[in-house]
């Protein structure tokens, strides 16, 4: 709906703008790639009104302020999503970063699953990336631990073996693998 300054604020449009704009990064950009409703898309609107209703009305009250918190607090995770596809190398902060963001979905899923919500419409857990992370997760702290530390030194050692071999056969290594050997304490200490 499109009003002129004044008669949004008079009628409430403000406040409901606000009421249901995404709360954090995350969720701006996911908001961003939903297309706005059209002539022809007036069904569509009313079943996904209804369905957002009936699930804040089995919201408890206190509900919605925690969910609102949670959304808030789920991490961005594109830029460390681009940069590991990249080949970049990751830090411990973005395994930390990618970490909450798998528990902020999975503590969503479950609020969700609590208000029966839809299937259709359940936030995604990510398992996988969970287990991966594991080895490293210490608790809610800022670093992880040492278990994670030992994977990604085995990983660096593979890598520069790697490097040995292509040296060796005379081929030039894949990006991916010269940017894991150029950033790797192994490859710094020896130049």
């Amino acid at each position: 709906m499109t009003a002129d300054p004044y008669t949004a604020e008079r009628i409430g449009l403000d406040w409901l703008r606000a009421a249901v704009a995404p709360v954090g990064a995350f969720g701006r950009r996911h908001d961003e790639t939903i297309a706005p409703y059209g002539p022809g898309d007036e069904e569509q609107a009313r079943a996904e009104i209804a369905a957002c209703t009936a699930l804040a009305e089995r919201l408890p009250v206190d509900a919605v302020e925690r969910l609102r918190g949670a959304l808030r607090a789920v991490p961005e995770p594109t830029p460390i999503v681009v940069r590991a596809r990249a080949g970049d190398p990751l830090g411990d902060v973005d395994f930390y970063e990618l970490g909450r963001f798998g528990d902020a979905l999975e503590f969503l899923a479950r609020r969700w699953d609590e208000a029966g919500g839809p299937a259709a419409g359940r936030p995604p857990v990510l398992e996988r990336l969970g287990r991966l992370l594991a080895p490293g997760r210490d608790g809610p702290g800022f670093y992880l631990a040492d278990a994670l530390g030992r994977i990604c030194r085995a990983r660096a050692r593979r890598c520069a073996t790697l490097m040995r071999i292509s040296s060796a056969a005379g081929w030039r290594p894949p990006s991916a693998l010269r940017r894991c050997w150029a950033s790797s304490p192994r490859a710094r200490s020896s130049s």
